[in-house]
């Protein structure tokens, strides 16, 4: 889907849709499958200081690979971001001017042919973890447990072999 991003602020309309995750074909490359659905929403406003802005909302969930464990989980994405509207030729000089100031929102060309797709891969790639993992004391247990089974494996192999000794002398 293809809209004008200045058309969209200035006149404050709202596109809304889903997409699903295998359509995303950068964000797939991340992801542990391709399944699942992500809900947007992108209503055109203005700041402060009457600029362009689009307000986006985007939520659903991926499955990830836990970079402890290897094992897949889910993630719950829920992005509600602010992203201000300039000119490309100006977009490296408002970087500059905005610094590192969390109260200002993210800075992206504004384009009458605005690529809806592309940018919420974008914002969802920008907002999942750099290295996934499952919550605090997930992947111990499942570690702990892998090795206790592994042990008794070793163990069991080693009894065996111990009585089979016995049984040739």
């Amino acid at each position: 889907m293809i809209v004008d991003s200045l058309k969209l602020a200035r006149e404050q309309q709202r596109v809304a849709g889903r997409f699903a995750v295998a359509q995303l074909p950068r964000l797939v490359e991340s992801l542990l499958g391709n399944t699942g659905d992500l809900d947007y929403v992108i209503a055109g406003d203005k700041d402060t200081h009457e600029r362009p802005l689009l307000r986006l909302q985007v939520s659903g969930v991926v499955q990830l690979q836990c970079q402890r464990c290897l094992e897949g989980f889910a993630q719950h994405v829920d992005i509600d971001t602010a992203l201000r509207l300039v000119a490309e030729a100006a977009l490296d000089a408002e970087y500059e001017a905005c610094g590192d100031d969390p109260s200002e929102p993210e800075c992206i060309a504004a384009s009458s042919e605005l690529d809806v797709a592309a940018l919420i891969e974008d914002e969802v790639l920008l907002a999942l973890p750099p290295y996934p993992r499952h919550e605090a004391g997930v992947c111990e247990s499942k570690l702990v447990g892998a090795n206790v089974a592994s042990k008794v494996a070793s163990q069991s192999v080693t009894a065996f072999s111990a009585l089979q000794a016995l049984k040739v002398n």
